[in-house]
């Protein structure tokens, strides 16, 4: 699966994203720009394709409580992500690029986007979280699993590809 061997980190191009030190803000808002902020979110990106792995082997050795331990942490971690990528980054975005059409298009887009994964998502953390997972609910659970992690792998590689190099100081 791709998602395993997706992130061997690119050091040099992370740094680079985080160099720019500026403290501007966006225009009409008191959202300053955060030289780290990319790092940041792409940091929890490898955090969430980790907890992925993790919830992947539970469910290879049918261990019922590691998979929910693991759903757990993999929500815990999604939610603190988009809540900074919401607050920190979209607005940000919409904001210092309210003057570019195309660039614009692609971060309301995207943010849409975000918003409705993010709510299948969490209806499939929810499902596998609320009540406990019996053995016979584990084909089931793969196929959902394996659904969830193909597009999260595909999102991730869209916004680290297209929308974090949007982000850039307001000079």
């Amino acid at each position: 699966m791709a998602l395993f061997g997706m992130f061997g980190g690119n050091k040099e191009k992370d740094t680079a994203q985080q160099a720019p030190a500026a403290s501007s803000t966006a225009p009409g808002t008191a959202i300053s720009f955060d030289p780290v902020l990319i790092g940041r979110l792409t940091q929890d990106h490898r955090h969430l394709v980790d907890i992925y792995k993790k919830i992947h082997t539970a469910l290879e050795h049918k261990d019922v409580n590691g998979i929910r331990a693991g759903l757990l942490q993999f929500r815990d971690t999604l939610q603190a992500h988009l809540l900074l990528e919401n607050v920190k980054l979209y607005v940000y975005l919409a904001h210092r690029l309210a003057g570019n059409e195309d660039s614009s298009q692609i971060v309301h887009d995207m943010r849409r986007e975000m918003m409705g994964i993010g709510r299948v998502v969490m209806d499939f953390l929810r499902k596998y979280t609320e009540a406990p997972i019996v053995p016979a609910q584990l084909p089931a659970f793969k196929t959902e699993l394996d659904g969830i992690g193909a597009a999260l792998v595909n999102r991730i590689e869209r916004e680290e590809g297209a929308l974090y190099p949007l982000y850039l100081p307001s000079y």
